[in-house]
């Protein structure tokens, strides 16, 4: 009899113990590629790969559920409407490609308020090797070759400050299979500098689960690593952008060979899925963006994203 409750405390011991553990971390990868819409378009932002890791941090301020300091690593990849656009003149956007890193405090409240700020570097230019990088995609898949990254932004460095601010609307909705959350998104840098408003809503069959536990804003990580989840969501925003160095070119060196003014206020949407199922998430969703770019060619662009992630 003693053996077999020696037994039981064991066990209950280390399920507890491991359970901790996967609830308090969270890895993931997500993709951003516009031929997750047509495997015919090539143009504009056309391709986005981000790391990621996430774990829940001690924290004692009232009214704070949950916070989550994050780190990232990622690459953007521009080209003009097509990526094999040898003749500068046809090009309605320049090349350009972004490596960063980036590290963030993310703040999950009990009313289903989020509070992120986020602090990046990076380069953008040649050093960031998106030429490479889409050289070897490109030869993997055997896609044509891209031509044109002569004509590229020259390399600038990426120093980034972001925050953002999400706050849940009509708190005393009917029903607890749909939410609207208003949204604050503003970032200042060398590379972006721009301001987003938005609302995002979720809408599921079942009932939400709350802001600071769902996979939305990236809170799954934490005591409730049993919990699943699945919901389509809607997002139309408004962007106001100051500077774009992806199109505009380094704000330290003029140099580039080709360089346009933005438009400076764009509208887009996001809409798409996402599930969890216990330590498993996943979303697929797509971007529509207005032009961005101030050329009679240019028109707007569209894209998709893939993310999957696993609490460890």
């Amino acid at each position: 009899m003693k053996k077999i409750i020696l037994f039981y405390f064991f066990c209950s011991f280390i399920n507890t113990a491991f359970c901790q553990q996967l609830s308090k971390h969270e890895v993931g990868i997500i993709s951003e590629n516009d031929a997750y819409l047509s495997e015919y378009q090539d143009k504009y932002y056309t391709n986005g790969i981000f790391l990621f890791y996430r774990y829940v941090a001690n924290s004692h301020q009232p009214g704070v559920n949950k916070k989550i300091i994050e780190f990232s690593a990622g690459q953007q990849i521009y080209n003009p409407y097509h990526g094999d656009i040898y003749v500068e003149d046809l090009q309605d956007r320049p090349f350009a490609g972004y490596s960063f890193v980036q590290a963030g405090i993310n703040k999950f409240y009990q009313n289903e308020s989020v509070l992120k700020l986020s602090g990046q570097l990076g380069i953008l230019g040649p050093g960031s090797q998106a030429e490479q990088v889409q050289d070897a995609y490109h030869g993997w898949f055997h896609f044509y070759n891209p031509n044109g990254w002569q004509y590229q932004i020259k390399n600038t460095p990426g120093i980034q400050a972001g925050l953002f601010y999400s706050k849940k609307l009509f708190a005393s909705a009917p029903t607890d299979q749909i939410d609207c959350n208003g949204f604050t998104d503003i970032r200042l840098g060398t590379i972006h500098t721009d301001a987003t408003i938005g609302i995002l809503s979720r809408i599921s069959l079942n009932d939400l689960l709350p802001i600071f536990n769902s996979n939305i804003y990236g809170a799954s990580a934490g005591k409730n690593n049993s919990n699943t989840e699945a919901y389509f969501y809607i997002s139309p925003r408004v962007n106001y952008t100051l500077y774009d160095a992806t199109i505009q070119g380094s704000m330290f060196d003029n140099s580039s060979p080709l360089v346009y003014s933005v438009i400076p206020f764009r509208f887009n949407v996001e809409t798409g899925i996402r599930f969890r199922y216990k330590k498993i998430n996943f979303s697929y969703g797509v971007v529509f963006n207005s032009k961005e770019v101030q050329n009679s060619n240019a028109s707007r662009d569209q894209y998709g994203r893939i993310a999957v992630s696993v609490l460890l």
